[in-house]
């Protein structure tokens, strides 16, 4: 049976992997936020740029140049979503390790209490 001093160290470095991923978690949603204020300024600007460019070849290139932002703006996207995922799931696993010690440390506490 494993001491409950041992369960206890086990636990800390637990809760401190899931402050880590809470750090984590944060600074994606800092990261996205400022992704998306970059976009909307994006879109301002070439909302603009369209609007003296109607016609012609300018008006060609910046319609590209918007698509071919639009399409990296969709990958950024993706990747932050799929690392949002893979923070939750680590999250996840964290707490279940968490519960997991928690409950055997009461179980050995309750143990070197019974004589």
């Amino acid at each position: 049976m494993i001491a409950v001093e041992e369960l206890t160290q086990q636990l800390f470095r637990m809760e401190e992997a899931k402050y880590k991923v809470e750090q984590e978690q944060h600074q994606l949603n800092q990261m996205e936020e400022l992704f998306i204020e970059h976009t909307y300024q994006k879109d301002r600007l070439f909302h603009e740029i369209q609007e003296t460019w109607k016609f012609g070849e300018m008006a060609n290139q910046s319609n590209e140049c918007v698509l071919q932002l639009k399409q990296q703006q969709q990958l950024i996207m993706s990747d932050i979503a799929q690392a949002r995922e893979e923070t939750q799931s680590t999250y996840q696993k964290v707490e279940e390790q968490i519960d997991s010690i928690q409950r055997q440390r009461k179980k050995a506490w309750e143990d070197e209490m019974t004589p």
